[in-house]
């Protein structure tokens, strides 16, 4: 299997809509134009094509190290930027915040890269779910970047709700991110064997973990709602998100058993 792996021809394909690449084969491309290096990739549970860039083109071990120097580029080229907008002008938030919620989403993509290749050498973590989070992750992309910029429209002290578990107030949780603020809320819903067995099993989900109790994620959900407080026309997709970064605590645990 390995032999016929190193010998199929994979691709490294930047995605400018939302400044993220992956490691895809070649033969999923779709409208590939070999002399300008842009091709279409279908992702089927948005049932949506994606117009990208190709960067490389090789063997997938060449084109996974081609991907990671490149999401480690970009890292570093935002954190320049960074510094520079704060010596320029320090007294920009808006900006200071946009920057901020890329810089999240390139770490996430860098934790999701680095789960692939853990992958690769540990049959237990399933293709299928590394797959259909990378795809959740981008689309719900500007969920996050919303997130992030509208941070600072919270509601006051007094007009904060209680969402309550196990005498806790989990609207109380203190947190550096959103992101961080769903993997501490999931560390109190749930006991570490249950994070590194369990999924979020909703429709047609491919995992073929035990499915984590939904009621729970449900609290998770209506703190989140009322910490950062988001609007209801931003629920519906917002609560995606929260779930997709569920998710990845999940595989997060299992890969740090597996350390």
């Amino acid at each position: 299997m390995s032999n016929q792996i190193e010998s199929e021809i994979f691709v490294v394909i930047f995605f400018e809509v939302d400044n993220t690449y992956m490691v895809i084969e070649k033969s999923k491309l779709s409208n590939y134009d070999e002399e300008n290096k842009t091709a279409m990739v279908y992702f089927p549970k948005s049932k949506k094509y994606y117009s990208g860039l190709v960067k490389k083109e090789g063997s997938k071990r060449k084109c996974e190290k081609r991907c990671q120097r490149l999401i480690e580029s970009q890292k570093t080229d935002v954190t320049s930027t960074e510094d520079e907008n704060r010596q320029i002008n320090h007294t920009s938030p808006k900006k200071s915040k946009s920057k901020s919620a890329d810089d999240i989403l390139s770490n996430e993509f860098e934790k999701l890269t680095q789960l692939s290749k853990k992958r690769t050498r540990e049959p237990s973590i399933e293709k299928s779910e590394t797959e259909e989070l990378f795809e959740e992750m981008i689309e719900n992309k500007s969920i996050l970047s919303d997130l992030v910029k509208n941070n600072g429209n919270r509601p006051s002290e007094e007009g904060k709700k209680q969402v309550m578990y196990n005498n806790k107030n989990l609207v109380d949780v203190s947190a550096s991110s959103t992101a961080k603020y769903v993997t501490q809320v999931m560390d109190i819903l749930f006991t570490k064997d249950e994070l590194s067995n369990g999924y979020i099993i909703e429709g047609s989900s491919r995992s073929k973990r035990e499915a984590l109790d939904l009621s729970k994620i449900e609290l998770l959900r209506d703190a989140f709602f009322i910490k950062f407080n988001i609007c209801e026309s931003k629920q519906s997709e917002t609560y995606d998100w929260i779930k997709t970064k569920a998710k990845r605590k999940c595989l997060d645990t299992k890969t740090d058993d597996q350390i």
